[in-house]
């Protein structure tokens, strides 16, 4: 199904000749609903249905479209923007490291259940800690690793 709205320039219908054209897939238009013909978009909007077959062999080249390759981990990313990203990591996990001990300090004062209660639905900075602090890892030595092979090899 497509949905498409057709411009039509208002000055064309009052010479009276009609500015659409016909095709043959006039039996195939479905009616505009009441929402469109409210709206006023009855000679400007049009429903399609479209049909199509894929064989296998496009399938397959449809599912290889956005894969990764072998050869990206080999492409080298500029080091002053790595060097800025590895920097706003840093400072996000000093900030989750200041919320963590916090929330390590009521720990020591309040119960579980009112811990349970009390930080469900918040951000889990310990989580996130390890998340950042592992991309960045795995970034800075992917770019170390490219470094090394493109001066070997170039």
């Amino acid at each position: 199904m497509i949905d498409a709205f057709r411009l039509i320039n208002p000055l064309m219908g009052m010479s009276g000749h009609e500015p659409r054209q016909t095709t043959s897939v006039n039996g195939h238009l479905n009616k505009p609903s009441i929402e469109a013909m409210y709206k006023g978009l009855n000679k400007y909007y049009y429903s399609i249905n479209i049909n199509y077959r894929t064989n296998e062999l496009e399938q397959k080249m449809l599912s290889n479209l956005y894969k990764n390759k072998w050869n990206n981990s080999l492409k080298l990313q500029d080091q002053e923007q790595t060097t800025e990203r590895s920097g706003e990591a840093l400072n996000k996990v000093g900030k989750w490291c200041e919320e963590w001990s916090k929330r390590v300090e009521e720990e020591t004062k309040k119960d579980r259940k009112e811990l349970a209660i009390r930080n469900t639905g918040k951000i889990d900075p310990k989580r996130h800690i390890a998340e950042t602090v592992e991309e960045t890892i795995n970034e800075n030595i992917l770019g170390v690793l490219g470094d090394m092979v493109s001066t070997q090899s170039f």
